[in-house]
C-alpha cells in the first residue's frame, strides 16, 4: 500500500469529525413565489439571502422584478428571526448603487457603492429588521428592480420617474453586514420568519416567504481530500503499470534499447 493511499484512508476516517467543525459558513435564501403581488395586484419578485460566518451575517436584498411599473413594487423593509443568539449585535455597514430616475424612465444620475444611510436597523417583537421607512422623511432608497435592455426604466409611472421624494433608488440589490461577538453564532444558528416589505407605506405589502435548503460551504479538509483524488488515481495507475514480473520488465527494457517501441506490461 503506497504512502499516498495510506494518507488518504486516514484522512477519510477523520473527515467526519474535523469537517463538521469547519462548516462555519452557511447560506439561507428566501424567495417570493411566482404569483406574489403587491396590494394592487402588481407582480413582485425578490430574494433575501443570508450569508452566515462565525462572527458576521451578510444580508443581501435583491429585487428581481423586471419592467417595474410603480414604487409599490420596490423593496422597503425586511424582518427576520435569528435563533440561538443573543441581542448583542451591530450593523457594520450597508452598500448599494443609487440611481435617480427622470422623465421617461431615463437614469439622470447614478452612483456606485454608497452607504445606505436611510435604512435603519433594530429589533421589534423579538425580530431583527432592516427598514427604509423607519427613519422618517422622504421614502427614498427603496430597492428598485433591474433596468431593461436599453438601460433605463421606460415602464415606470410617476411614482418613480421625476418623483423627488422617492429618488434616488437602490438599484437591484442592497447589502447589509451585521457583526456579532465571537462565538455568538454557531452551527445551530438558523434564519426564520422572514418578511419582505414593498412600497412606501410602513406595514403595507408585507409578505412572508419560506426558506430554501441551507447551503453549507465546504471546509478546507474536504477540499484537500478532493484534490488528493487525482493524485491517488495517478499513483494507482503507476502501481498497475509496473506490477509485471522482473523478467517482463527486463525484456521491455532490452526491447526499448534495441530500437523497438516500449510496451509496458500490465497485470492479467
Amino acid at each position: 500500500m503506497s504512502f499516498l493511499f495510506r494518507v488518504f484512508v486516514i484522512l477519510l476516517f477523520v473527515t467526519p469529525r474535523v469537517s463538521l467543525a469547519s462548516f462555519t459558513t452557511r447560506t439561507y435564501t428566501f424567495s417570493t413565489t411566482s404569483s406574489a403581488t403587491d396590494s394592487v395586484g402588481e407582480p413582485v419578485s425578490a430574494q433575501a439571502i443570508f450569508h452566515i460566518t462565525a462572527d458576521s451575517m451578510v444580508v443581501t436584498l435583491v429585487n428581481e422584478q423586471k419592467d417595474i411599473t410603480s414604487v409599490g413594487q420596490n423593496i422597503s423593509s425586511l424582518y427576520f428571526t435569528v435563533n440561538d443568539c443573543g441581542s448583542i449585535f451591530s450593523l457594520g455597514g450597508s452598500t448599494g448603487n443609487l440611481v435617480s430616475v427622470g422623465s421617461g424612465g431615463k437614469i439622470d444620475s447614478s452612483s456606485e457603492s454608497n452607504s445606505l444611510d436611510h435604512w435603519q436597523s433594530g429589533q421589534s417583537g423579538g425580530q431583527l429588521y432592516l427598514n427604509d421607512l423607519a427613519g422618517g422623511g422622504s421614502p427614498d432608497q427603496t430597492i428598485i428592480g433591474p433596468q431593461n435592455g436599453e438601460g433605463d426604466y421606460s415602464t415606470v409611472n410617476h411614482s418613480i420617474y421625476d418623483n423627488a421624494p422617492h429618488n434616488p433608488f437602490v438599484q437591484n440589490e442592497a447589502t447589509f453586514t451585521y457583526k456579532f461577538p465571537p462565538g455568538e453564532l454557531s452551527e445551530n444558528t438558523k434564519i426564520s420568519k422572514v418578511t419582505i416589505g414593498f412600497g412606501t407605506q410602513a406595514g403595507c405589502n408585507q409578505s412572508t416567504y419560506l426558506s430554501s435548503a441551507r447551503i453549507p460551504a465546504p471546509g478546507s479538509l474536504p477540499l484537500f481530500l478532493i484534490g488528493l483524488i487525482p493524485l491517488l488515481g495517478n499513483s494507482l495507475r503507476k502501481r498497475r503499470t509496473y506490477s509485471g514480473s522482473a523478467s517482463e520488465k527486463s525484456r521491455n527494457i532490452l526491447s526499448a534499447s534495441s530500437g523497438s517501441s516500449l510496451q509496458m506490461a500490465c497485470p492479467t
